[in-house]
């Protein structure tokens, strides 16, 4: 199963996310089985942004990761997203976060996403609709990742 992280934080956030889910639900080889409730959660970076509504999808493909990026980043742009920075607000953000067992490393692209057991944000709408999920690097469960992390082990 391949899981992708969506939030938003600018404009009508929960309009730019269902907008994302049609437009991934509309791409080729690509099948949403599973999608999360949209979770509120502060910016990281701090109070001086507004907050965004985070989610996940759980899909099935046989499309590889870097054409997924690419599909997903040409979505982002269409929904006005533009690139400022990692820490800058955003009418939308998706990430991939798993791809199955794959673990992969490139200059921009890394499954599984380097700092997914460190948010919460990922971690709630994963525990909704993928609990049993294991990073690949970490060999621990999403259940396991969220509980470590609601304990303070990786922050």
């Amino acid at each position: 199963m391949i899981y992708v992280g969506l939030g938003s934080n600018l404009g009508d956030r929960e309009a730019q996310l269902e907008a994302a889910v049609r437009r991934i639900a509309g791409l080729a080889e690509v099948r949403i089985m599973d999608r999360s409730t949209w979770w509120e959660n502060p910016a990281v970076c701090g109070d001086f942004q507004p907050p965004f509504l985070n989610g996940v999808l759980g899909l099935e493909s046989s499309r590889s990761a870097g054409e997924l990026i690419g599909e997903f980043q040409r979505i982002e742009r269409e929904l006005g997203r533009e690139r400022k920075g990692d820490q800058s607000a955003r009418t939308l953000d998706l990430d991939l976060l798993l791809m199955g067992e794959d673990i992969l490393s490139e200059d921009e692209l890394e499954i599984p996403h380097p700092r997914m057991h460190e948010r919460l944000f990922v971690l709630i709408p994963m525990m909704e609709i993928a609990p049993d999920a294991i990073h690949p690097v970490l060999g621990k469960t999403v259940k396991d990742l969220y509980g470590a992390l609601e304990w303070g082990v990786y922050g």
